[in-house]
């Protein structure tokens, strides 16, 4: 199985495992001493369960991904940008059914909004895909669109995208690509 094959796996696994630490956190919570309001329980447990999504996605993708400082940075915002994202729902949720529910809602639109943000903030571009290409020997021609490795085709629609370009777009999307890529 490639290493490939095996991140997919595990991240196949991933939801599973969190619904698992989500419900040990609320149970412990629940019926341990000094019991808490169940609003309390549940936002714990999203706080938590959330960290062991977050550690773990990133430990699973880690050496995938480019790591610039802007990476980084939206990377860790992200969950900020969830939880207002996720507020409104949830106040409408809580207050139309049990404010318990509501925190519920509010922990899984996070991790969800946050796992789906990563797949955006982490995707290469068309550039970086490029020079990843170059790096081990492959060159060609790259379609401005999605940066897929057009050499060799013989139509200027890339089989990839879609897209449909003129020659004269292509190689001057290629030269440009074969710049030096300012980090961000």
């Amino acid at each position: 199985m490639s290493a490939f094959i095996a991140r997919i796996a595990l991240a196949l696994l991933m939801l599973p495992l969190a619904t698992v630490v989500y419900l040990m956190v609320v149970s412990l919570l629940l019926a341990g001493p000094g019991r808490r309001s169940e609003e309390a329980a549940f936002a714990v447990a999203s706080v938590l369960t959330g960290a062991f999504v977050g550690g773990y996605w990133i430990a699973l993708w880690r050496r995938t991904v480019h790591w610039t400082p802007r990476r980084v940075l939206l990377t860790a915002l992200a969950p900020l940008a969830a939880l207002i994202v996720s507020l409104p729902p949830a106040a409408v949720l809580g207050n139309a059914i049990d404010p318990s529910f509501g925190v519920f809602i509010s922990g899984v639109i996070v991790i969800l909004l946050w796992l789906t943000a990563t797949i955006f903030i982490w995707r290469e571009t068309p550039a970086e895909r490029l020079k990843r290409l170059r790096s081990v020997g492959i060159s060609g021609v790259a379609c401005p669109a999605c940066g897929y490795n057009m050499a060799g085709l013989q139509a200027t629609t890339c089989p990839e995208c879609g897209a449909r370009f003129s020659l004269d777009q292509i190689v001057g999307a290629t030269l440009e690509a074969r710049q030096p890529v300012e980090e961000s």
